[in-house]
């Protein structure tokens, strides 16, 4: 298994169950992080106090940061305003990457490929808690810890890492499966 290197461009890759499409998300920028720090922090915060480690907290991340937001919101009981426009960021940042139909092989927005359903129920799950963990985790913590919990994750959850941009994933994955050899025989003429 290849060593997780942490860098400013790393890109968290997520593949689905499908075993053709990914989703694919850049860290989350310093501006956007400033617009909702104190929401992050306590999600960290919680997941950390509740000892629910990289495989726990990894696949309930996202649950985490909504229940932080209704807490956080006390004036308008079940509000999850926080939770709605930090999931639409992160999802406007992320790329789908994959089969759309009769429309070719991705990337195109995340949110876009859930409108169409090329996502389902589970697959939207697991893509929501490890991209809210990868933010969480890239955002919050030190340097040296990041590289630890991001070769863990990837060991424990199965996620990627990739310093290419969310076209360039795209294509070297469309170019490995066009000249991938598919096992048939060619008939002599």
């Amino acid at each position: 298994m290849s060593t997780v290197t942490i860098n400013p461009a790393l890109n968290l890759v997520v593949p689905l169950n499908d075993k053709r499409s990914f989703v694919h998300c850049p860290p989350m920028t310093r501006e956007a992080f400033a617009s909702c720090w104190s929401l992050l922090a306590k999600t960290w915060s919680r997941l950390e106090g509740d000892n629910l480690g990289i495989t726990a907290g990894a696949a309930v991340a996202a649950y985490a940061l909504a229940d932080i937001a209704r807490q956080d919101d006390p004036e308008i009981p079940g509000s999850d305003a926080a939770y709605r426009s930090f999931m639409a960021e992160l999802r406007r940042n992320a790329s789908y990457i994959g089969p759309m139909e009769e429309d070719g092989f991705g990337p195109v927005p995340l949110a876009t490929a859930l409108k169409k359903g090329w996502i389902n129920d589970d697959d939207q799950d697991e893509i929501d808690n490890a991209l809210v963990f990868f933010t969480l985790g890239s955002r919050l913590l030190p340097k040296g810890r990041k590289k630890l919990i991001f070769s863990l994750m990837s060991k424990l959850r199965g996620v990627g890492a990739s310093s290419l941009s969310a076209t360039e994933y795209a294509a070297s994955k469309q170019n490995s499966t066009q000249d991938a050899p598919t096992g048939a025989t060619a008939e002599a003429s």
